[in-house]
Formats: structure tokens, C-alpha cells, sequence
């Protein structure tokens, strides 16, 4: 399911933004970013349409690329309105658990987890990596491939991130950033996850793989 799924302009608008975005970062980018541009310039149109529409799927074999379109479809997605609401409750449990591992949304790949007071507990959600839509999803499970054996879903932490929790499965070797925010209720989801990029490369030093890279591709 590609970025445009129940939104059919918004690859269109994707791929009409890209000249000015790639003027703007030729001025302005860092310096990886400004240096590259003149490659990016020579990517042709259907491989940018291509790159747009699999954007969701979270795979992407030019780091680069991926983050231009990543730049945009995040404030295009955002100007359709809000995210809606999180889905929560019976709505979420009746959801089929491999449609519930994709945002109800716009079908994107969750980018960080949330865990927030409930209870005598704690609530996971997910959030989309792609328009911030949240929503409900089971904490003994791996969003990833479904597991949902206890001993098979690690979780660790460091302590210069006490509130950052890796949630890791030996079964596929992939893992999800979750803000825990029982820890820390300020944190906020998408500055909390850039701010600990050491975790990500402790986790892949370890052999595991995001399951959704971020902004900065970690």
C-alpha cells in the first residue's frame, strides 16, 4: 500500500513539490544533502513516482531519496487535515491484528510506539510514520511480524534515555522505538526518538532492524 492509499493527490502533489524542495535543499541543506542534490536531479520521473507510492512500505534503497519524499509527504499529509483520532477500544480489538500492524489511516508503517498510563498499567499505541495518525496496539506483540511470545519480545533500555525503550523480536529481528511517557509525560514521540538515534545504532550493532526508519534514516 503506497503513501496515496484513500488519497489519490497526494503523490501527484509529492511529486509536484520536488523541483522547488530540491532548490530549497541546494541552497540551504546540509552538506551531504546539498552535494547529493545533483544526483537526485537526474532520478527520472517515474522512478520518483515509483519511490512516492512505496514510500509506506518502509523498504527504500536510496537513503537520500527516501528522506526528500519523507520531507514531504509528512506536511503534505498534514495540510489534509488533522490525524484523526486514535482508535481505541472494541473498534481497535475487533481490527484483524495484521491490518491493526499498519495504520488505519493511510496504511503506513508505525515510526514509534507510546506508552501511556492506564489503569494499574500501561497503553500502547502506535504511531504512523507517515501522517502521525495514532493508534491502539497489543504490548506483547511485535508489530512487525505478529509475535506474540513474551520470552521472544525483548525490551531494553539505557540510562541516559530512561523513558526510550527498544522493543525488539528475536523472531524477525526487527525492533520499534517506544516513548514511554508513564516515564517522562512531556516526552513528545517524534523529538524523543531523533534525540535518541544512540539507541538505534545500539540495535543495530545487535543485529536488529528498525522496523521504520526515521527522518534521519536510522
Amino acid at each position: 500500500m503506497g503513501v496515496d492509499a484513500g488519497r489519490p493527490g497526494r503523490a501527484a502533489g509529492v511529486q509536484a513539490a520536488l523541483p522547488a524542495f530540491l532548490d530549497w535543499l541546494e541552497r540551504e541543506g546540509p552538506l551531504g544533502l546539498r552535494t547529493a542534490v545533483a544526483g537526485l536531479r537526474d532520478i527520472p520521473a517515474a522512478r520518483w513516482r515509483a519511490l512516492i507510492e512505496h514510500h509506506a512500505g518502509g523498504a527504500d534503497d536510496d537513503a537520500r531519496a527516501a528522506f526528500v519524499v519523507e520531507a514531504l509527504v509528512q506536511p503534505i499529509a498534514g495540510a489534509e487535515g488533522p490525524a484523526p483520532a486514535p482508535v481505541h477500544g472494541t473498534a481497535a480489538a475487533e481490527a484483524p491484528e495484521r491490518r491493526r500492524q499498519r495504520c488505519p489511516s493511510c496504511g503506513g508503517l508505525p515510526v514509534v510506539g507510546l506508552l501511556r498510563e492506564e489503569g494499574h498499567g500501561a497503553r500502547r499505541s502506535l504511531v504512523c510514520g507517515t501522517c502521525l495518525a495514532e493508534w491502539d496496539f497489543r504490548r506483547v506483540r511485535c508489530p512487525a511480524c505478529g509475535e506474540a511470545s513474551f520470552e521472544t519480545l525483548p525490551v531494553y533500555t539505557a540510562e541516559p534515555f530512561p523513558h526510550v525503550r527498544i522493543e525488539a523480536c528475536d523472531g524477525c529481528r526487527r525492533y520499534l522505538k517506544t516513548i514511554d511517557l508513564t516515564r517522562d509525560g512531556l516526552a513528545d514521540a517524534v523529538a524523543d526518538d531523533l534525540a535518541s538515534v544512540a539507541l538505534d545504532l545500539w540495535a543495530a550493532e545487535q543485529g536488529y532492524q528498525r522496523l521504520r526508519p526515521s527522518l534521519l534514516r536510522t
